[in-house]
């Protein structure tokens, strides 16, 4: 209270009974993903929530070729993505990438060949399985590693360093 009686407010107001500001905003995330045909031409464009699942076009097809399919996956979009419709004799790109997400081999392949891995196996890790099946490829895939890393039990010795040596 000043000397009139009046109360100061220093600036401070509660904004709820929680204290908080409130529920906030939604962002919500847009991506763009583009249809391509095989020879490049537009088939299609339009824009996805994030985790949504885009919506192909029919493509314009190919004389002597069936459509197999789209070049990646559209059931969750996460990202922009460009998709080109792919025909039974379209090539198909493999890439393996490292833990560090090198590509560590990349390979072309026909409608519904298998893909062949790469050695895996790096020092202080232990491979347990590549991030998805890449045999009968009908799709572009990126594949990369999961591993466990390696724990070791360091035990120091000290009666060792005076030239006594347990047996074991």
């Amino acid at each position: 209270e000043n000397s009139n009686g009046d109360k100061y407010s220093y600036g401070v107001k509660a904004l709820s009974g929680t204290n908080t500001l409130g529920e906030g905003s939604k962002v919500e995330c847009l991506f763009n993903v583009t249809f391509k045909d095989y020879d490049g031409s537009l088939l299609k464009e339009e824009t996805v929530k994030y985790g949504d699942k885009a919506t192909a076009p029919t493509p314009k097809g190919k004389d002597g070729a069936t459509f197999v399919g789209w070049s990646t996956d559209i059931n969750n979009i996460t990202k922009d993505l460009e998709v080109v419709a792919k025909y039974n004799d379209s090539d198909f790109f493999v890439k393996f990438y490292d833990k560090d997400g090198n590509v560590i081999s990349s390979q072309t392949l026909k409608y519904q060949e298998d893909a062949q891995a790469p050695n895996p196996e790096i020092e202080g890790h232990e491979f347990i399985k590549w991030s998805q099946d890449f045999t009968k490829v009908s799709q572009d895939l990126d594949v990369y590693p999961e591993y466990k890393v390696l724990e070791y039990k360091v035990v120091f010795m000290p009666a060792m360093e005076q030239g006594i040596f347990p047996s074991f």
